[in-house]
């Protein structure tokens, strides 16, 4: 049979047609939580080939690095921290794409107390929730490049960035995802130091740091549409809190955030805001209860009202701003 093969693709080639040869598949690996010691999630990540994807059902419990490109799948499937470290790791340069899975109590006494992503991630469908990191990124810690769709990242809590942060450098996509109900001891409440955003279809709520950005503090360049940051509280900057980097903010609303000094919904220090279709309306501060501003806030076709004690601070530093 394969001399007959042979023969067949040199026929092929000498009536001058091209043999393709497709790359190999590999057929999906099952793993049930919990397995046998020779079967756990990660002797199975260890050992699969480059590119497979892991079906996994249960609830595993330890502590996993992603030592290559892999697909995980989850099935109903928990990987659960143990509060005992981090709960997924992906290696630096490893591209891993985890989908459908719930990721919770973790805790890590540095960054990422549910994921920590020095690689590229994706994560579609999944929920991280219940983790603690006592630097940075409660929930995902990124150090490269993340891109979070239809997935939730809520009740974790660190340092910095009680939901997500990153380094300088680092990069989030975040689609269609809701972060919400995170804490962090000092900024961003919700997400945190990333350099590089792109928020779309979001829904950051019911956040809290104890001082700038109850739901975000912007990196250096972020652009955020279609999307709601409300109910979340910090010391300043209850909504958004932008320090010399740039942000466009589009078809979005900032509202019914609260803080005890300035800037209920933005606090813009030396920083450029382009609010285009948006409305920021009904925060609460101390003085800018909408926008607080010491840079460049743009208003284009956008709305700032209802917000205590007054729109924007100091007077005249928003054009377009009154009340």
């Amino acid at each position: 049979m394969k001399k007959l093969t042979v023969l067949g693709a040199a026929l092929l080639v000498g009536l001058g047609l091209t043999v393709t040869v497709g790359p190999t598949a590999f057929a999906a690996i099952t793993v049930h939580c919990p397995a046998s010691p020779s079967n756990d999630l990660q002797t199975v990540m260890n050992n699969a080939p480059v590119g497979s994807q892991i079906n996994i059902s249960g609830t595993c419990i330890g502590n996993f690095t992603v030592p290559k490109k892999l697909t995980l799948v989850g099935q109903g499937a928990v990987l659960d921290g143990n509060h005992t470290g981090t709960v997924l790791t992906v290696a630096s340069g490893v591209t891993a794409v985890v989908d459908y899975l719930t990721i919770q109590n973790g805790n890590s006494g540095g960054s990422g107390g549910g994921i920590s992503d020095e690689g590229t991630l994706t994560l579609n469908g999944a929920r991280v929730s219940g983790n603690t990191a006592s630097s940075s990124g409660g929930g995902i810690f990124i150090g490269q490049t993340a891109t979070v769709r239809n997935s939730t990242v809520s009740g974790n809590e660190s340092g910095y960035g009680g939901g997500i942060a990153g380094l300088g450098g680092s990069t989030l996509t975040l689609t269609d995802s809701r972060v919400s109900n995170n804490t962090a001891f000092n900024g961003g409440g919700g997400i945190d130091g990333v350099d590089s955003a792109t928020i779309t279809s979001s829904t950051v709520s019911n956040n809290t740091a104890t001082s700038g950005g109850g739901a975000l503090v912007v990196g250096t360049t972020w652009s955020v549409t279609s999307s709601k940051f409300f109910g979340n509280t910090a010391d300043f900057g209850g909504g958004i809190y932008d320090k010399d980097t740039t942000l466009s903010l589009t078809n979005s609303s900032v509202s019914s955030n609260t803080v005890s000094d300035e800037g209920g919904g933005v606090y813009n220090d030396l920083a450029t805001v382009t609010v285009t279709s948006s409305s920021i309306s009904g925060n609460t501060s101390s003085d800018g209860g909408g926008i607080w501003n010491s840079g460049s806030v743009a208003l284009k076709n956008s709305a700032v009202s209802a917000n205590t004690p007054n729109n924007c601070a100091p007077p005249g530093s928003v054009p377009g701003c009154t009340g």
